[in-house]
C-alpha cells in the first residue's frame, strides 16, 4: 500500500516528456517487484527485465498516426527502482519517459503520468487479495474476470484509481483539443482582419463572416478557460471581508466539552431526573397542606 507519492523531477516540452516520482510500498523488495510486475501487465505494459524493473508500452489508438491528444496513448518507457527501507517497507522510484514526436506536452501531462503511477501502486497493493462473487459468494482471485464456480462476472474488483486515471487522461486530452481548436480559429480570424483592412471592398457578407469568426473565437476562449479551471488543483480561497475561520478539528473539543456535560453511562442523566421528581412532589404536597389548614376569614 502506498504511503505517499512525491514528485522528484520532471521535464515537458517538444517530442518527449520525463517524470520521476517515488512512493513507499508495503512488503519486502521481492514481493513488491512481483506485485508491480503483475500490475504493469494489467495496464498493457511489456516487462522487459525484472532487476531493475523495466517495462515498455507501444503506441495505441490515434497515437499510432501521431494524432492523439492523450499522452498515455504514445510510447512509454518506465523504469521502477526498488530499495529496501525496512523488512516491511520498500521505496519505489518511477522513471517515466514518453515519446510523442511532433507534439508538445505540459505540466498537466506529467500529472496524468502521476495518476498512472498511483493506479499501478493501487493494482500492486490489491494483488494477492480475494474478492467475493456477488452471485454465489465464493472467494475469487482479484485477477479473475468471471467466477470459477458459477461463471458470473466479477464486478467492482478494479480499484478507484483506475477510474480516476481514465477521467484525468480524458479531461487532459479534451483540454489539449480545445487549445488546438483555439489556435486554428485564431489563424483565419487574423487573416480575415487583414483582408478587411487591406481590401477596398466592404459588404455585408464580409461583415457576417468576420462577426462569426469573432464569436467562435470568444466561445473557444470561454470553453478553454472552463476546462483549465476544472483541471486546476482546488485551493482554498478567502472571501473578501470575511476573516479566516479556525480549523473545526481544533475548536471542536473545547466547544463540546464546555457545552455538553461528560457522562459515563446513558442512564446517568436520566436517574438524576428520576431522583429529583419525588422531592419536588413532596414540596408541592406540603405547600398545599399548609394552605388548606390556614384559618379562613
Amino acid at each position: 500500500m502506498a504511503k505517499f507519492m512525491e514528485e522528484v523531477d520532471g521535464t515537458s516540452g517538444l517530442s518527449r516528456t520525463n517524470h520521476v516520482l517515488r512512493s513507499v510500498l508495503s512488503g519486502d523488495v521481492e514481493s513488491a517487484r512481483q506485485r508491480l510486475t503483475r500490475a504493469l501487465e494489467k495496464l498493457g505494459y511489456h516487462v522487459i527485465t525484472d532487476d531493475p524493473l523495466y517495462a515498455r508500452r507501444s503506441a495505441r489508438g490515434w497515437a499510432v498516426y501521431y494524432s492523439s491528444f492523450d499522452i498515455l496513448d504514445y510510447p512509454l518507457k518506465l523504469r521502477i527502482g526498488l530499495k529496501a527501507l525496512s523488512p516491511n517497507a520498500t521505496l519505489a522510484t518511477f522513471d517515466y519517459l514518453a515519446e510523442h514526436t511532433g507534439a508538445v506536452s505540459s505540466k498537466g501531462d506529467r500529472q496524468t503520468l502521476r495518476m498512472e503511477a498511483e493506479a499501478i501502486i493501487a493494482l500492486a497493493s490489491q494483488s494477492g487479495t480475494t474478492t467475493v462473487c456477488n452471485a454465489c459468494g465464493t472467494n475469487q482471485p482479484d485477477d479473475s474476470r468471471f467466477c470459477r464456480v458459477c461463471g458470473a462476472p466479477n464486478e467492482g474488483g478494479a480499484p478507484a484509481e483506475l477510474e480516476v486515471l481514465r477521467l484525468t487522461a480524458g479531461a487532459r486530452a479534451g483540454h489539449h483539443m480545445i487549445f488546438a481548436s483555439l489556435v486554428w480559429a485564431l489563424a483565419p480570424l487574423i487573416v480575415g482582419l487583414f483582408g478587411v483592412i487591406l481590401s477596398s471592398r466592404w459588404n455585408s457578407l464580409s461583415t457576417a463572416l468576420l462577426a462569426a469568426m469573432v464569436i467562435n473565437f470568444i466561445i473557444l476562449i470561454c470553453v478553454f478557460n472552463a476546462s483549465r479551471k476544472t483541471l486546476k488543483a482546488n485551493q482554498p480561497q478567502q472571501v473578501p471581508g470575511i476573516l479566516p475561520q479556525p480549523d473545526a478539528r481544533e475548536s471542536l473539543p473545547s466547544a463540546t466539552s464546555a457545552a455538553i456535560p461528560v457522562q459515563k453511562y446513558v442512564t446517568e442523566g436520566t436517574t438524576e431526573l428520576l431522583t429529583n421528581q419525588p422531592e419536588e412532589k413532596e414540596k408541592e404536597l406540603v405547600h398545599r397542606k399548609g394552605r388548606d389548614t390556614s384559618p379562613t376569614r
